[in-house]
């Protein structure tokens, strides 16, 4: 079998998206915004090290090489390994550095690819089952009470098995008005809130507002809707929109001391 027996297709603008859209280019690639940590490692102390010690061990000191130098020479070390045959010796380029230096290096190539290529502003949390599948029923997800083509419509009780039952054996999931924990909040399970910039491009360009922001919302990888299809909301969710559904839940309004501070009350016999 050889490559002779496979059709390959480069299709460059759909693989290579952001590779021609000015938009990515100056508001990603080109914003020092967005570069300003890989400016502050490059600058910064461990990098600072890296030269001088460079400098030293190979008395260097005539050339004035400066920190983006000292990383553009790690891009040609890591291209002649990426090239070289197993068991070969390390060429001199990787011969420059020390092994500590090698995980300075990378650390400062990742800064600048994560804010140039990726997803660089994450605020990530992490707790129990029991920390996520309140916050998923408070978003009114897997809500039992809403009724679907597929049944529902009735608060989850004991006697509730087989109203649940249809939804229960569907291999679509996960079921809208389902509330199936072991689905819900899986070992691992996530729950991910997508922020994207999606100016309006139609007119003349104005200062970004909220508006210009949209959110998806992901549970277990999967996407699910925190406003219901029916409320007539257009899709993607612009900000807006989602900040006043859950307008109660605002710190501006929340007031945890008066739907908390409550006096205990006992809780019901069996």
């Amino acid at each position: 079998y050889t490559d002779d027996n496979v059709t390959i297709t480069e299709d460059f603008e759909r693989i290579r998206f952001f590779a021609d859209c000015n938009n990515y280019i100056s508001a990603v690639r080109s914003n020092k915004v967005a570069k300003k940590e890989f400016y502050k490692f490059r600058d910064g102390k461990e990098m600072q090290q890296v030269l001088r010690e460079v400098v030293s061990d190979h008395g260097l000191q005539d050339l004035q090489l400066t920190t983006t130098d000292i990383a553009n020479l790690y891009k040609i070390a890591a291209y002649e390994v990426a090239a070289m045959e197993d068991g070969s010796p390390l060429p001199g380029w990787v011969q420059l550095f020390r092994p500590e230096h090698l995980y300075v290096l990378e650390d400062g190539y990742d800064v600048s690819k994560l804010k140039r290529e990726s997803s660089p502003r994450s605020v990530f949390w992490f707790g129990h089952a029991e920390t996520l599948l309140p916050l998923v029923t408070k978003l009114n997800l897997f809500n039992e009470s809403v009724s679907s083509e597929f049944g529902g419509g009735e608060h989850l009780t004991a006697a509730g098995f087989q109203s649940r039952l249809k939804r229960l054996q569907l291999e679509d999931l996960p079921v809208t008005n389902l509330f199936r924990s072991s689905h819900i909040i899986p070992f691992a399970g996530n729950l991910v809130f997508y922020l994207f910039y999606c100016p309006n491009l139609d007119g003349e360009r104005q200062e970004p507002s909220l508006n210009d922001y949209c959110l998806e919302v992901r549970l277990n990888e999967q996407v699910v809707e925190i406003i219901p299809q029916a409320e007539g909301l257009s899709r993607p969710l612009r900000l807006p929109q989602v900040l006043a559904h859950f307008e109660s839940c605002l710190p501006s309004v929340y007031n945890k001391t008066a739907l908390c501070d409550q006096p205990l009350s006992s809780p019901p016999s069996a």
